[in-house]
């Protein structure tokens, strides 16, 4: 359906509440909803990726997708969720070959295995 909002044409991408918005590398949309899951669009619906109590996700250059869901942060790949590290933090941003984490009021960066193997 396309909407129009503020003078411009948008395509809507259905109904799933949507607390937290990446995108990955090849424009992949994934969300975390009002419930706490992660979805990523598959087209024509939102599609649950099996992961939950999640409060941010994260979207990097190369496709890596992170997001955090309690002291965990958890990256997807090979069609399932891994465990990166055991560490709290409220939000995650990937950049090129780096995670960035506020914790607090501090931030941290890391090069995560995958950006060194490249």
């Amino acid at each position: 359906m396309v909407r129009y909002v503020g003078g411009k044409e948008w395509e809507e991408m259905g109904s799933v509440g949507a607390l937290n918005l990446a995108v990955d590398g090849e424009g992949g949309v994934w969300v975390v909803s009002y419930f706490k899951t992660v979805r990523r669009w598959d087209g024509s619906e939102w599609e649950d990726m099996g992961l939950s109590n999640v409060t941010s996700i994260a979207a990097g250059p190369s496709n890596q997708i992170y997001a955090i869901s309690g002291p965990q942060i958890l990256q997807f790949t090979d069609k399932k969720w891994t465990v990166q590290t055991h560490l709290p933090a409220q939000e995650i941003a990937v950049g090129s070959d780096k995670l960035y984490l506020i914790r607090g009021k501090q931030i941290f960066e890391q090069q995560p295995e995958c950006a060194q193997q490249r």
